[in-house]
């Protein structure tokens, strides 16, 4: 078998995975965070994929015998929100942190594989569950990945993955190694960046729905400000766009399209099939009105971070933005925050992901 590496980053909004059999061979991929089991169903919304990876809305998943669901019809955004993560049933983080890693290997025509898992989770996930973690997702794992093409002819590809080891880790650690890298202008990892890890460094995680703050102390995980972070991400302004698109076009666009758009790509043009509105306008001030709140956030965070480093007499306190949020809201955080201080990633998104999986393959690769 082919032996392979996988990041995986649960998070509320979507699962980011980096994969690959080397450090500057992998892909990455953005999954779907609602699932559900029981019935056979496709990914509804490609959208949410990267291009790095066409994977198509027609593919359909069986895990370890159990039909799956996949996509945001598969559960509400209220009942999303309202079930924290660190109570899901450990049985789904297996559906989404293997799920993904078999359908990409159907796109390169792999159907063996060894895998080196390391997943993230969140600080309140409690150790009892971390075990299980590990457990349900180590050893062998069958997969069904069928594409239904025209008059609707399956033609279902049997995927085998053995997870040989599994390490998790707490999210904001991931970030932190990736932002720790030096990359070359094409993306690849040239090496550690030695500065990155002398002194304090805060991570600012701004998330689908919360944002959390990290302070590290000389590569080491120190504490975080609250066990939950601050309540808001992404999830606030494209609620907020799409009740508002809605009010002003009669059209209702659904939430992923809204989060390729402004959030993924950048834009501020809603594109699904024949609809077309630019919404830059609009989405400008609702980020001016969000941004009061996340921007205390930040310089709460900020104080705090100055305080811990000067107690441990550990100066040069440098402070880094990640997630989707950093890159949502990226010309209000140049604008504020500028100087020697403050860290800009290259793709916030993957961060966690990627971190993970440059843990994964060091650890794993003799």
């Amino acid at each position: 078998m082919a032996k392979m590496y996988a990041g995986v980053d649960v998070g509320y909004g979507q699962v980011k995975v980096v994969f690959g059999d080397a450090l500057n061979s992998r892909s990455k991929v953005l999954f779907p965070y609602a699932i559900k089991r029981g019935e056979i169903g496709r990914i509804i919304f490609p959208e949410l994929l990267p291009n790095v990876i066409e994977i198509t809305n027609k593919y359909w998943l069986c895990i370890d015998g159990v039909d799956v669901q996949i996509g945001e019809n598969a559960g509400s955004i209220k009942s999303r929100i309202e079930k924290s993560i660190s109570k899901r049933d450990y049985v789904d983080y297996r559906i989404m942190a293997l799920g993904s890693i078999a359908m990409l290997l159907q796109e390169k025509g792999l159907n063996f594989i060894d895998l080196c898992l390391t997943v993230g989770t969140p600080k309140t996930v409690v150790d009892e569950m971390k075990n299980n973690l590990i457990s349900v997702l180590s050893g062998e794992h069958n997969f069904k990945v069928c594409w239904f093409g025209e008059k609707a002819k399956k033609d279902c590809s049997n995927i085998h993955i053995n997870v040989n080891k599994v390490d998790i880790f707490e999210q904001g650690v991931g970030a932190f190694v990736s932002l720790s890298m030096l990359f070359d202008e094409n993306g690849n990892i040239k090496g550690l960046d030695r500065n990155a890890v002398n002194g304090s460094i805060a991570v600012l995680d701004i998330g689908t729905y919360t944002t959390n703050f990290v302070l590290f102390s000389n590569g080491r995980y120190e504490s975080r400000k609250s066990e939950s972070g601050f309540d808001f991400g992404t999830a606030n302004v494209i609620d907020t766009l799409r009740e508002e698109i809605f009010k002003m076009y009669g059209i209702s666009f659904p939430p992923h399209i809204i989060n390729k758009s402004i959030v993924m790509n950048d834009s501020s043009k809603i594109i699904i099939g024949s609809e077309n509105i630019d919404v830059t306008e609009l989405k400008e001030k609702l980020l001016d009105l969000s941004w009061q709140d996340l921007s205390k956030y930040i310089k709460d965070s900020i104080e705090v971070a100055k305080l811990e480093a000067y107690q441990s007499k550990n100066p040069g306190l440098k402070v880094v933005f990640t997630g989707g949020g950093a890159k949502l809201f990226a010309d209000r955080l140049k604008k504020e925050f500028n100087g020697d201080m403050f860290v800009y990633s290259r793709d916030p998104v993957f961060d966690n992901a990627l971190g993970f999986f440059i843990v994964g393959y060091f650890a794993n690769k003799g």
